[in-house]
C-alpha cells in the first residue's frame, strides 16, 4: 500500500523511535488501526511499515471524515 502524500509531509521517525516502536507492536500488539484515505496510508505509516517487519497483518479503517466533523463541532460549541 501507498503513503498518501498528506502522510508523506511529515518526516519519518527517528531509527530508534521504529525500533521502540517494532518492540511494542511485537509484545503488545497494533494498539490503533492504520487510517486510510484514497487507497493510501493516510495515517500510521509507521505502524504498516511495522507490521510488515513483523509479519503482523495490519488492521486498517478508512478515514471518512465524520469524526473530525463532530469534533469540529463539539469545539465551534464550547466557543458560543
Amino acid at each position: 500500500m501507498e503513503r498518501h502524500q498528506l502522510s508523506a509531509a511529515f518526516p519519518d521517525m527517528p531509527d530508534e523511535d521504529f525500533q521502540d516502536l517494532l518492540e511494542s507492536i511485537k509484545t503488545h500488539g497494533q494498539r490503533e488501526p492504520i487510517t486510510t484515505y484514497e487507497n493510501k496510508i493516510l495515517d500510521g505509516w509507521h505502524r504498516f511499515r511495522a507490521c510488515l517487519q513483523l509479519d503482523i497483518n495490519p488492521a486498517f479503517h478508512e478515514f471518512d471524515g465524520a469524526r473530525l466533523l463532530r469534533a469540529a463541532t463539539a469545539h465551534a460549541g464550547t466557543l458560543r
